[in-house]
């Protein structure tokens, strides 16, 4: 019984995963370009922004990709700060409407979405209503593994084994913060954290105190996958994003913490339901700590700012600056970071030939040297450029990403093609003209 129990929870909380999986990338490969613009251009101010991320957030299911785009711009310069806080505020908001639709009964929608993903995966022509198709399956198997949810930890109420677990593990509320902040930690996910209480809510495991300590870790959890993300980068502005989000998740849960055993006696008596109750808490939560963070932003900024300056290196010219591993998984931003990369080996292009006619025209013998070095940079670079596109290409991109990857390694290609001919032609012709 006990072994059945285990089994079935993990696969039903499998599927929920794989349903916010295929949910975030087909939204990412459709409208991942338009997302990106839409956000760098809907941020007049800090009220918009935050409504920005919420919208984005819930429709593409994960405040971990709304943190990738929004960091990858506010570190671009493309963005300031200030908005990019505001946004991330509105992506934790953006996290609590995707658990208040999915945490009511709407089982009997999964079989018109799954049989209607389907057939627009299967049978529609055209490359985004295929990835549609993606998205109707994906919000399917979520509905779907969280009955399986129910349906699994329905016997379990009446088991005394499963009830004395739980229990002992959730016993100590700091104990829950903690487990709760590494399951959303390793899921990439705090919607599936907070479901998976609120079904233990639903099946009376879990009492009030234990499902609002757990969905305080799942908001904390929620925060350290950005900032892990943007810790890969030595680039320490972009760390700013990522660490103020902590911030404002760390300080709800140091001021709630104190109060949490007075919420969960005083809860019951507004929401008897414990299962609404945790939702509801949840939601409340994070209104209140976007409120409450939405006017200091600009002093919140302005000591990241200072906390985490603009900082550069003496580094070798032949290391990419750009190519993110963090990125790979959203086409849109990786894209834009292949072409900045592609643009710095314009630069060194450009400064070959300088000096190539450097040499040519003021018998120059100290360009000889630094063209070639020139020329060793924009090959390692260029084949950089190419591997990274190429580890894209590997993914089902959309037809307009696709092209564009197409374009982008074709450049970088022609550009090492330039850089050979620099060395190999005229650089020749400028040593002969000199001896």
């Amino acid at each position: 019984m006990g072994s059945m129990l285990v089994v079935s929870l993990a696969g039903a909380v499998a599927l929920l995963l794989w349903g916010l999986h295929m949910v975030h990338t087909s939204i990412i490969r459709t409208f991942g370009s338009d997302l990106r613009r839409f956000l760098g251009y809907a941020l007049g101010n800090r009220l918009s922004a935050f409504g920005t991320g919420v919208g984005l957030t819930a429709a593409l299911q994960s405040s971990t990709a709304t943190a990738l785009m929004t960091t990858s711009l506010a570190a671009d310069g493309l963005i300031g700060l200030v908005p990019a806080l505001a946004i991330m505020l509105g992506a934790n908001v953006g996290t609590t409407l995707i658990v208040q639709v999915l945490s009511f009964n709407i089982y009997l929608i999964s079989p018109f979405l799954l049989v209607s993903g389907v057939v627009a995966f299967k049978f529609v022509v055209g490359g985004r209503w295929h990835q549609i198709g993606r998205v109707l399956i994906g919000f399917g198997l979520m509905v779907l593994a969280l009955h399986l949810l129910l349906e699994a930890l329905a016997p379990a109420e009446n088991t005394p084994g499963m009830r004395e677990f739980m229990r002992m593990v959730t016993a100590e509320p700091a104990m829950c913060v903690i487990i709760a902040a590494l399951l959303t930690w390793i899921a990439h996910s705090s919607v599936a954290t907070v479901l998976l209480t609120i079904s233990f809510a639903h099946a009376q495991i879990v009492g009030p105190e234990a499902a609002l300590a757990l969905v305080l870790g799942a908001n904390l959890g929620s925060a350290i996958n950005p900032l892990f993300e943007a810790g890969r980068s030595g680039n320490l502005a972009s760390k700013r994003v990522p660490i103020g989000n902590l911030l404002n998740r760390l300080v709800g849960l140091v001021l709630t913490y104190p109060f949490l055993g007075s919420i969960a006696d005083w809860g019951p008596k507004l929401q008897p339901n414990v299962a609404l109750l945790t939702s509801e808490f949840h939601l409340v939560f994070n209104l209140v700590l976007a409120l409450a963070f939405l006017l200091p932003l600009p002093a919140i900024g302005a000591l990241l700012e200072r906390q985490f300056p603009e900082k550069r290196d003496a580094e070798d010219p032949g290391v990419p600056r750009y190519l993110s591993d963090a990125v790979v998984a959203v086409p849109s931003i990786a894209l834009s970071e292949a072409v900045r990369e592609t643009l710095r080996i314009v630069d060194f292009v450009e400064t070959m030939l300088q000096q190539v006619m450097r040499a040519l025209l003021a018998n120059d013998k100290q360009s000889i040297s630094l063209v070639s070095q020139g020329d060793d940079v924009v090959d390692r670079l260029e084949k950089s450029v190419r591997l990274y596109i190429t580890r894209l290409t590997r993914e089902n991109l959309e037809e307009s990403d696709a092209r564009r990857a197409a374009e982008i390694m074709s450049f970088a290609i022609n550009l090492e093609h330039i850089g050979d001919i620099i060395e190999k032609n005229l650089l020749q012709i400028a040593v002969k003209k000199i001896k």
